[in-house]
């Protein structure tokens, strides 16, 4: 009698079967749908429940990462060479220093007085290597917390698969995410009612579930985007009807396909802009990929992304943007809501408190699901007598 006390105490905030139901918000759900709904978001969310919470844990910190390395910067370089070294030197220079890793990306900053970024892996496992754009000269790797921070948010510290295992575990948080905004409607029901207290665990669970779902539908449809960049964009074409086909912009000669004789070619024939980042074919499928910033004094600095093919020489313009298409403003606006750098300072606190939302929830489903365990009520419903 005991234990069936406490099951009608568990259920006692519905307080009657009809409130299981979505007719109130217009979303019909039979029980037979709803337990089923329930056992896929118990399942999914238990077993995710620990990377749910890194994942809200980490993005929090990441919100301000701009800030965080804008105060731990590394001093400028005195007095710098005015002719900046190619970049055969500077990949040369971190591969001797760091034996066994290679080049990846080169973050080829503007300001010849702040040392270049050089992105290197070994296997797995990727450092950022500060380098002296002039004279070649190492002077160490970056922030190695912050460092290691991003590599796990971002590829699960793996530089290899890594980033297509986050897409995996996004589509996982998809589902969670979307089973809890169904789960959670009937509950606003209960909130309007004022009767919040009857379980306050379960109905704060599936209230802040319900209000926090449109964030994590946000951050897992982004996620996903960016592990699968080609297929998404693709799909996103498809169903937006928009085009999806890369502009070409020309072939480049054979003598400048090396890194050095690329970044005098983009100099000579794109002027006004800058090119900001370089990914080197061996990590890009046989393709540079290139990020030129146009220059200027502009308050947002226009992007757009090039990619040519290490054996014919094409170069295409895949991303701008200022594009106009429905699937680069789509894109575009998924990256800003998914790091909440939209509006400044304001939207970067709001996200940081937003991010730290699906950790508590994680928390208190997995204690939720410990309690209905122990209970041997494996279908997360109490029973009412």
């Amino acid at each position: 009698m005991k234990n069936k006390d406490k099951l009608v105490v568990y259920e006692n905030d519905l307080r009657h079967k009809k409130e299981l139901s979505m007719t109130g918000s217009g979303i019909k759900l039979g029980k037979g749908a709803r337990g089923l709904v329930l056992g896929l978001h118990s399942l999914f969310g238990s077993l995710a429940a620990i990377y749910i919470l890194l994942m809200s844990l980490s993005g929090a910190a990441l919100v301000f990462h701009e800030e965080i390395e804008a105060v731990f910067a590394t001093p400028k370089i005195d007095n710098p060479k005015k002719v900046a070294a190619p970049f055969s030197k500077l990949i040369s220079a971190v591969e001797e220093q760091f034996p066994g890793y290679r080049a990846a990306w080169i973050h080829n900053k503007r300001d010849s007085r702040e040392y270049k970024a050089i992105y290197a892996q070994k296997g797995g496992e990727r450092i950022i290597v500060l380098v002296d754009g002039g004279s070649a000269r190492v002077h160490g790797r970056s922030n190695p917390i912050l460092e290691t921070l991003k590599n796990f948010h971002f590829d699960l510290l793996n530089a290899g698969p890594g980033r297509q295992w986050q897409g995996m575990g996004a589509l996982v948080l998809f589902c969670i995410g979307l089973s809890g905004f169904i789960l959670g409607v009937p509950y606003a029901k209960i909130l309007m009612r004022g009767n919040i207290f009857a379980n306050q665990i379960k109905t704060w669970h599936a209230l802040a579930g319900l209000l926090i779902a449109p964030f994590i539908l946000n951050w897992s449809v982004s996620a996903i985007s960016f592990a699968f960049p080609d297929q998404f964009k693709g799909a996103l074409a498809k169903a937006t009807g928009s085009s999806v086909s890369s502009v070409v912009m020309g072939r480049v000669p054979s003598e400048s396909l090396r890194p050095d004789n690329l970044a005098v070619y983009i100099g000579e024939n794109f002027p006004g802009e800058h090119l900001l980042w370089m990914k080197l074919p061996a990590f890009n499928s046989g393709k540079y990929k290139l990020v030129l910033e146009r220059e200027g004094n502009l308050p947002v600095k226009v992007k757009r992304t090039l990619v040519l093919d290490g054996s014919s020489g094409i170069l295409m313009e895949v991303s701008s943007d200022d594009s106009a298409t429905t699937t680069d403003f789509v894109l575009g606006w998924l990256k800003k809501l998914h790091f909440g750098n939209f509006a400044g300072v304001w939207s970067k606190s709001i996200w940081v408190l937003l991010a730290l939302i699906p950790g508590s929830l994680a928390l208190s489903g997995l204690y939720m699901w410990w309690l209905t365990r122990k209970r041997g009520d494996v279908s997360g419903h109490g029973r009412s007598s």
